[in-house]
């Protein structure tokens, strides 16, 4: 017997259906606000200590490490001369893969609101006028049309006056 009742969820609402994609979208635009502050402080933090470490390098080299002939000095200048290209590189794959993960993030907001959209029209067409409007209201007032009062100088009203002074 429980096998028949488990079978038979019910479909969710459409306000249920759309509170759910409210929260999944405010958690994607958390993340995606998240990603971007991740970036700038890893960013921060490997520029920060690269200079930090290739100080401390550079100071440590020339006070202990100054070697007399051309070749050692050469041979041990150079991880000075490539550090920063590996910091640059570096700094370019944070960027590439926080840049897939942003794109990632956008796909997944897009897909949420055709999704969203796809639901309002779903319920302009099938739910009762009061909770359509009531829907629509709060969860995309764009798509809702109030009465607008007419504004002097539009050519509704100044033709409604000229009716109204002739009778």
């Amino acid at each position: 017997m429980g096998n028949f009742w488990s079978g038979r969820k019910s479909k969710k609402s459409s306000k249920e259906t759309l509170e759910d994609l409210e929260d999944q979208i405010r958690e994607a635009k958390r993340k995606r606000q998240q990603n971007l502050n991740s970036e700038k402080s890893f960013t921060a933090f490997l520029l920060l200590s690269s200079c930090v470490i290739y100080l401390i390098a550079l100071i440590l080299f020339y006070f202990y490490f100054f070697p007399t002939t051309l070749l050692e000095r050469f041979i041990n200048t150079s991880p000075l001369l490539i550090f920063p290209f590996v910091v640059y590189a570096v700094k370019r794959l944070l960027g590439i893969l926080f840049a897939q993960r942003k794109e990632r993030i956008e796909n997944i907001l897009k897909d949420l609101f055709v999704e969203k959209n796809k639901i309002l029209d779903e319920v302009k067409e099938n739910e009762p006028y009061k909770v359509a409007m009531e829907l629509l209201q709060k969860y995309d007032p764009r798509q809702v049309m109030l009465p607008q009062p007419m504004a002097k100088g539009t050519l509704l009203f100044n033709i409604c006056l000229f009716v109204c002074s002739c009778v």
